[in-house]
């Protein structure tokens, strides 16, 4: 019984110790694991190799403000090893994409060590979902990842059928909606027995080709 309790209390220290709010980090931590403020005006010069703090507001405004015509938001979560390896298979694809800014989103501002480091190798702005906006109570690392990603999806497409699946938005600089991905979505490219590595692939390829469809014109 000593065992299992100690088991127990060590998972939760654990657990405790990967999933934390970034505005519940330490002062040491937040200098460690430091999110960026986002230069409204003149963003675009602002280095690629920071991983910034962004909420809907600040991205509608940035957007506005590209000079690419259209606007391309991956939503991803280095903590869910799918979206990883979507993520990851889909990054061959975004040079091929004419005219079009990225951005790569955090559904969820977590600090996960591992994972922070992870993002430092994305060749491209990487953003957290700001904690102090779309944290939840909920003490649950997925659900508290899925709360944020509604909210903030929410607030960017309103008519967008965002689920857990929901991984690329695509709109023009005025914040029109013009493509995005759902659970129904993906489904129509589901086969029966088909390993989940290649699913992922064939996906990403489906979406690639319906946004080069619409930028590369």
């Amino acid at each position: 019984m000593k065992n299992i309790l100690f088991l127990l209390t060590s998972l939760l220290f654990l657990l405790s110790g990967c999933f934390t709010i970034y505005k519940d980090l330490s002062v040491e931590d937040k200098l460690l694991y430091k999110l960026e403020n986002i230069n409204i005006i003149d963003h675009e010069s602002q280095s690629d190799t920071l991983i910034y703090s962004i909420d809907s507001k600040n991205l509608k405004q940035i957007m506005k403000n590209s000079k690419k015509k259209y606007q391309l938001i991956l939503l991803y979560s280095l903590t869910c090893s799918p979206n990883k390896y979507s993520l990851d298979d889909f990054m061959k694809y975004i040079p091929k994409l004419y005219n079009t800014q990225i951005y790569l989103v955090s559904q969820n501002d977590q600090v996960f060590k591992e994972n922070y480091y992870k993002l430092k190798n994305i060749p491209y702005k990487r953003y957290m979902l700001n904690s102090d906006i779309y944290s939840s109570s909920t003490v649950d690392a997925i659900s508290q990842s899925y709360d944020a990603k509604y909210k903030f999806t929410n607030e960017i497409c309103s008519s967008c059928k965002i689920d857990e699946a929901s991984f690329a938005l695509l709109f023009d600089r005025e914040g029109n909606i013009l493509f995005y991905t759902n659970q129904e979505y993906n489904i129509k490219y589901w086969k029966k027995d088909l390993p989940l590595a290649q699913y992922i692939k064939d996906i990403n390829l489906h979406i690639y080709n319906d946004i080069a469809n619409i930028t590369n014109k």
